[in-house]
């Protein structure tokens, strides 16, 4: 008997136009929580832990930097003079 196993995990990448800070002080623990919680019943707890971090995380590192080592770690080629257009 065969049998088939899947595990897809997608790793979601946002951000506002513009890089606005639209997502207000107040309302961010609760946005992170609702996307914690999506983490934890996938449970895929690193993501949980990236996600709960991304306030200090930024502090270090800017999205725009952060997204195109992502690329390059997952092999995607793309203009670094486009990319933002």
């Amino acid at each position: 008997m065969s049998h088939t196993f899947a595990n897809v995990v997608l790793h979601v990448i946002f951000s506002t136009r513009d890089r606005r800070p639209l997502i207000d002080d107040a309302f961010r623990p609760q946005l992170f929580q609702y996307m914690g919680g999506i983490a934890r019943n996938s449970k895929v707890g690193e993501v949980e832990r990236y996600i709960l971090r991304q306030g200090e995380h930024h502090k270090t590192i800017v999205f725009e930097e952060e997204f195109m080592q992502f690329l390059e770690r997952h092999g995607v080629q793309f203009d670094p003079g486009k990319i933002w257009d």
